[in-house]
């Protein structure tokens, strides 16, 4: 109900945005960023924003959803994790 929780989230995305381009086109990073940092951005974890997922579907957490509900069960790991945790004798 705060807009002004709402103005900073909405730069705080712009920020990251901003960010995300940053590689491949550094000029509209540098603006999009200031941009974003000069209007508000979250600052401390008072700002926090979070989504209450519910417990029954259409409104779960999408990754519970991906994970869990969608019943699958091929997750297995890389043989690159794998030859590295028997290197070191991680037993997991």
């Amino acid at each position: 109900g705060d807009t002004e929780q709402w103005k900073k989230f909405a730069n705080s995305l712009k920020l990251q945005m901003g960010m995300l381009i940053a590689d491949s086109d550094p000029a509209k990073s540098e603006t999009v960023v200031s941009q974003a940092v000069d209007s508000g951005v979250f600052t401390s974890s008072s700002d926090d924003m979070k989504i209450a997922f519910e417990s029954a579907a259409p409104y779960t957490n999408p990754v519970y959803a991906a994970l869990v509900l969608s019943g699958r069960d091929d997750y297995v790991p890389t043989n690159t994790i794998v030859n590295m945790m028997n290197s070191v004798n991680d037993p997991r």
